[in-house]
């Protein structure tokens, strides 16, 4: 920034340069008061260099001026006085209404007369002291350089000055303004201690400065002085100023300045009186325009709107917005003012962290706006466009205004006057992200902040229209019930189609209420989260019917210890005719979500099935076939299932040895089922009841049906797999095993192709779940959302594993169809695995629940993919789908 020039002006007013060759640096002079005590002023710098300094110092008065010197000091100073002919002198004196005050050093030959010479006449006392004191030479150059003249020195004694005269300036008009912290504003350029003080004495009481900005337009009659623009809560003006006292003062009219856009610097019209900016403050002047056509209260509100708007990131102005607000709120009563003083707190505290981390403030703005102060604020609000109206105004940020709604609607639920007040800027921003069709999360995050105000407000019915029909249009989240994420709890409602279940908490309290929501609802609602015993309990509660008695089963197998137990199990299979189901139901309902008609999976599962079946006949010989006397249970569900998916002729046989456990059907000319023969042995640990046998021979005709058993059996009895091992378990294998598998040929072709058509999966998963993360950030807290889990699977095996995934819940919708009884799948899922048979007498002591909730040593949930692959059973047995494709089967 430019200092005010020293040079002679064209007056022929008094200059310390050009009449004493005194530097820049060196000399004030300062606006004082009338009448002003030049002695006192005097006396007062000599005590303070005897009493604070420890330094000689005396005052002479010499026709109008009155000279302080500054003599020597003790210790080094001593031993080389007699050899230091000169001394530190300041000269005060009345000028024309200021006090000019300046200093220099007097040396031996002009001590009457400040020298014009003080820097040679330094150089030539310090070369004195080396010559008299060689031995501490240093010592005593930096000594005499610190008390004779130094930098310290001057600017004490300039600080002792200036403060004199602001003492002098309080005792005249009283209380004094302090204008330090306004010179952090945008809009106030360098003010010097001579500018500062006539700034101090021009203010009125309780006035505070706006703008101090410099222009390029000189000071009428003064063409070498440049104007300042003063603006301030009452006044707007221009100022020219020579060494800190007016000589021209130009009041401009209280309205906006009409700023002209122009190469080079732009014109200023204020009335009639044209000034120009600077090159470098032209947007200074754009931004501030209008505020002189404003009342001073709105100055004081736009002077801090336009600090924090335009230099948010910089502690000056953030610091200025502030105080200007705080002046608001404690001469206010604008229920916004201390909302605003909040919001501009948040900044200055944690702005620069907010760089790396977005999601801060609105995470800190929710808190703001959850506490009862704030909810006392609010309360006195009653323009409904107001929150809408501020927010723009202060320009929240997206993440801001998502935020503010979601900390007033979600602390007050109930208060359908905070509802209100939030509707018309849900709306906005619902509008812009329709408009926008880019960002579908933040359009789907409107959608549910909408719905939600508007059963605050109590328009129901408008809220179920909106939750319907998004609900119809989300993205597929089926694809993310296959792929294990580490860190979700399904027990817990962790995980799983997670804006699905956000629209369905919602739609059942817009079909219901609060106390009462919607059954059917909350039958979906339970479905998507089967795992959580408080969902199936509510469910329970609500419903009536077929839906209890399903929600009550399930909530008996997840919290109740042995509730494996042998009543139901233990009975015969039941002789009902089952019906062949539809091709389109086993195409479609009977399919897991993710690979119907028309999804990724779709393509993979056409692969497959176009694959050729591997010869397994010689399986046979190592077996014996079923006796149909001897396992009617076991036959009757070989042709049920076989009836119910439409496979003929499929043939059952029994191994024994290191074979005797498992359950694996294979393609053939016929298919056939091998059954390990501990499952029907009554001796066995491993033995399974006849509804338990029914489930596992439904999954594996499944499997047959839908010709997963090209890649998933292939060579297995070779040993490159555990037999015993389910799908959901050879999964998480198939990764680190594909380059063992090469060297059995097919099943390394069969995967590696494979792996080629998962990767349309791992698109929708990806997008899936960004979309999923980020209407969670959005609408629950944050920016970004949910983190991945530290186990979630990428790239190919990801691929592979969600594959697999759909397959194993594809073939357990079929089983449990057949069974009707979650009981016994459970059971058959846990004695069917080589891995999960040893955990059976955890699973009877504590309950399913429990047993899903174990951890490892590093916090880990030791069986996810046993609770993803119940939860997706579970889900099915609550859904129409399940209900329907009941009555289907079961014809009498």
């Amino acid at each position: 920034m430019k200092k005010n020039s020293s040079t002679k002006n064209q007056k022929g007013e008094f200059d310390p340069k050009s009449d004493l060759g005194i530097e820049n640096e060196r000399w004030r002079m300062y606006e004082i008061p009338k009448p002003f005590d030049l002695d006192a002023l005097a006396d007062s710098l000599c005590n303070m260099m005897k009493n604070e300094m420890k330094v000689d110092a005396e005052c002479i008065a010499k026709d109008s001026k009155r000279i302080v010197k500054v003599g020597n000091q003790s210790g080094y100073w001593n031993r080389i006085k007699s050899k230091t002919p000169g001394s530190l002198i300041l000269v005060l004196e009345i000028k024309d209404g200021g006090l000019l005050f300046y200093m220099d050093h007097e040396d031996a030959g002009k001590k009457e007369n400040p020298s014009k010479t003080g820097l040679s006449g330094l150089k030539w006392m310090a070369s004195l002291a080396s010559e008299a004191a060689a031995d501490f030479t240093d010592a005593a150059v930096s000594g005499f350089s610190e008390v004779m003249g130094g930098s310290k020195t001057e600017k004490k004694l300039f600080a002792a000055v200036k403060d004199f005269v602001l003492a002098a300036w309080r005792d005249v008009k009283g209380e004094l303004p302090d204008i330090t912290g306004e010179s952090r504003s945008r809009y106030v350029e360098a003010v010097d201690d001579m500018e500062f003080v006539w700034l101090v004495s021009f203010l009125r009481p309780g006035e505070r400065i706006i703008a101090w900005l410099y222009t390029s337009t000189p000071a009428p009659g003064h063409k070498d002085i440049e104007q300042r623009y003063l603006m301030t809560s009452e006044r707007s003006l221009l100022a020219g100023l020579s060494h800190g006292r007016p000589v021209a003062m130009q009041e401009l009219p209280a309205e906006p300045l009409f700023v002209k856009n122009q190469v080079g610097r732009d014109d200023i019209k204020a009335g009639d009186i044209v000034f120009r900016t600077q090159l470098h403050n032209e947007d200074l002047y754009h931004e501030i325009a209008d505020l002189p056509g404003k009342s001073p209260e709105e100055r004081i509100r736009e002077a801090a709107l336009r600090n924090f708007v335009h230099a948010r990131e910089q502690e000056g102005p953030l610091c200025y917005a502030l105080d200007m607000m705080q002046d608001a709120v404690e001469t206010g009563d604008d229920v916004f003012d201390a909302l605003t003083r909040m919001y501009i707190e948040l900044y200055r505290e944690y702005g620069k962290s907010a760089k790396k981390d977005p999601g801060l403030i609105p995470s800190y703005l929710e808190k703001m706006f959850t506490t009862p102060e704030t909810t006392a604020l609010l309360a006195k609000v009653r323009d409904p466009d107001a929150i809408r109206k501020w927010a723009n105004r202060w320009e929240l940020n997206q993440f801001e205004k998502i935020a503010l709604c979601r900390a007033i609607q979600k602390e007050n639920p109930e208060d359908s006057h905070m509802a209100s007040l939030l509707t018309s800027l849900i709306i906005e921003k619902r509008d812009e992200a329709k408009a926008g069709k880019k960002n579908e999360a933040f359009s789907i995050t409107m959608d549910l902040l909408y719905a939600e105000n508007l059963i605050f407000c109590g328009r129901e019915k408008d809220a179920e229209q909106i939750l319907s029909e998004r609900l119809s249009s989300l993205p597929d989240e089926s694809y993310l019930e296959l792929l294990p994420s580490g860190d979700s709890d399904l027990t817990r409602g962790e995980g799983g189609m997670r804006i699905r279940i956000t629209f369905l908490k919602l739609l059942a309290r817009a079909r219901g209420s609060r106390d009462a929501p919607d059954p059917k609802t909350m039958a979906m609602l339970a479905g998507l989260q089967p795992l959580v015993p408080d969902r199936l309990r509510r469910l329970a509660s609500l419903s009536h019917g077929e839906i209890r008695r399903r929600a009550e089963t399930l909530l008996h197998i997840m919290e109740s210890p042995g509730w494996e137990t042998a009543g139901d199990s233990d009975k015969p299979i039941e002789a009902k005719r089952v019906a062949a189901l539809s091709s389109a139901d086993i195409e479609n309902r009977l399919r897991h979500p993710a690979s119907r008609e028309g999804t990724a999976l779709r393509k993979l599962q056409n692969f497959v099935a176009a694959k050729k079946s591997p010869d397994h006949q010689m399986l046979k010989t190592y077996a014996k076939r079923v006796n149909p006397d001897e396992y009617p249970d076991l036959m009757r569900s070989i042709v049920d299932g076989s009836s119910m998916l439409g496979i003929p002729s499929v043939e059952a046989y029994i191994s024994f040895g290191d074979l005797n456990t498992g359950i694996k059907g294979f393609e053939g000319d016929p298919p056939f089922i091998l059954i390990g023969g501990d499952h029907l042995n009554l001796k066995s640990d491993y033995y399974m009841r006849p509804s338990e046998i029914r489930f596992n021979i439904g999954a594996e005709l499944a499997h047959i049906r839908y010709k997963h058993e090209r890649i998933t059996n292939q060579e297995v009895w070779e040993g490159v797999f555990d037999k015993a091992m389910s799908a959901i378990e050879f999964v998480p294998l198939v990764g680190g095993y594909i380059g063992k598998i090469g060297r059995l040929g097919k099943v390394a072709g069969h995967a590696s192709d494979l792996a080629k058509y998962a990767g349309n999966f791992q698109k929708y998963v990806g997008r899936a779940r960004d979309i999923t993360n980020t209407v969670q950030g959005f609408y629950q807290g944050g920016v970004s959302g949910a983190k991945k889990g530290a186990n979630e699977k990428e790239g190919r095996e990801s691929d592979l594993v969600g594959a697999f995934s759909e397959m194993q819940f594809t073939s357990d919708r079929a089983a449990l169809l057949l069974c009707d009884d979650p009981a016994a799948a459970v059971g058959a899922i846990f004695k069917g695995s080589a891995r999960l048979r040893p955990e059976l007498p955890v699973l009877k002591e504590y309950g399913l629940k429990m047993f899903l909730e174990r951890t490892g040593e590093s916090g880990e949930l030791m069986f996810q993919e046993i609770a993803m692959r119940i939860a997706a059973l579970f889900s099915f047995y609550l859904s129409e789908d399940y209900a329907e494709l009941r009555k289907s089967v079961i014809s009498g």
